[in-house]
């Protein structure tokens, strides 16, 4: 008795987007050519980002870091895209 009749193998692994929308400095979608696509916007695991597009390059909490700093780049390029908008 005590002996353990069963066992699982267990390891380790990454689960995180890697790649995605190419995007420029204010997460604007681009296109094949490197055009900005007008009201279209990427941030966090929908853009390609910090880490590239293979695993090695990623760090825990990158993922989060992506998504809350592309999320203030377009949230202020939106806010300065509404205002140019708004003036007479």
């Amino acid at each position: 008795m005590g002996l353990i009749s069963q066992a699982e193998v267990v390891d380790h692994g990454l689960l995180a987007t890697q790649g995605g929308l190419v995007i420029d400095p204010s997460g604007r979608v681009l296109t094949a050519t490197g055009e900005p696509i007008p009201r279209l916007y990427a941030g966090g695991g929908t853009a390609c980002g910090l880490a590239g597009p293979h695993s090695d390059g990623y760090l825990s909490g990158n993922g989060l870091l992506a998504a809350f700093g592309m999320g203030w780049l377009i949230g202020d390029d939106l806010t300065t895209e509404h205002r140019r908008r708004r003036r007479p």
